[in-house]
């Protein structure tokens, strides 16, 4: 998958802080990665990031999973699918 979903968020992270972590794995300077997080209800401390390819999404999850976010480690995974 393309998409990670990435859990364990300290509620003071922000949009800004996932786009300083993740935006190095882009291989073009015109990729986009797409960040979505979320913060309010059940969802709150979690977040979707959206790569170009399942590549940068891999390469990303090895590198990122348990890295330690404003105290917190981030728990980083393939999203599932929409049912």
């Amino acid at each position: 998958s393309q998409v990670l979903y990435v859990k364990n968020l300290c509620s003071e992270v922000t949009e800004e802080d996932l786009a300083a972590l993740f935006l190095r794995f882009k291989k073009q300077p015109d990729d986009q990665i797409l960040f979505r997080l979320m913060q309010k209800g059940r969802m709150k401390g979690q977040a979707f990031v959206t790569f170009p390819d399942v590549v940068a999404a891999t390469r990303a999850l090895q590198l990122v999973h348990g890295y330690m976010l404003k105290g917190r480690p981030m728990i980083v995974e393939y999203a599932r699918g929409k049912k």
